[in-house]
């Protein structure tokens, strides 16, 4: 099994040659920051779903 960004680094895409597809040297690293920033924060404020479920039920709705 590949994944999608292998098979644009090997292929391209219909707009970009196999050279100018960006690496994800950086982004990798910077979403498992996000991911365990996330995960600190929910552990810190002791969230859990009932309490996600009970602060998005207090969200307005745009109409």
């Amino acid at each position: 099994m590949t994944s999608l960004y292998t098979r644009m680094r090997t292929h391209g895409t219909l707009t970009e040659t196999p050279d100018e597809i960006p690496d994800a040297v950086f982004a990798l690293p910077s979403t498992l920051n996000w991911m365990r920033a996330e995960a600190i924060l929910v552990s810190d404020c002791a969230l859990d779903f009932n309490a996600a479920q009970a602060f998005y039920g207090r969200v307005q709705r745009k109409e």
